[in-house]
């Protein structure tokens, strides 16, 4: 599957190191689903446009790369190393 280049999302080095210690820190059999992503939107308060949720499914899917429906830790890390390459 062939996904557009998402934009590169406007972070500090301080969050760009928040999430990175974030996922280094993840257990490595702990996997994030896309109802822990809404769970952690509505209890933060955030809220998306249709738009915004679309863009946001298909870069789910894009780093779900065994397409279980989870992000892992090592496919968190590797969309990591494809933000640091791309965007920093």
């Amino acid at each position: 599957m062939k996904i557009r280049q998402p934009e590169c999302p406007d972070l500090s080095p301080e969050e760009e190191e928040e999430i990175a210690g974030a996922i280094h820190g993840m257990p490595d059999d702990m996997e994030i689903t896309g109802q822990d992503y809404l769970n952690y939107m509505e209890e933060e308060g955030i809220e998306l446009s249709e738009e915004e949720m679309a863009g946001a499914e298909e870069l789910f899917n894009a780093i779900d790369t065994d397409n279980n429906g989870a992000h892992s830790k090592d496919e968190l890390l590797a969309a990591m190393a494809m933000y640091e390459e791309h965007c920093m």
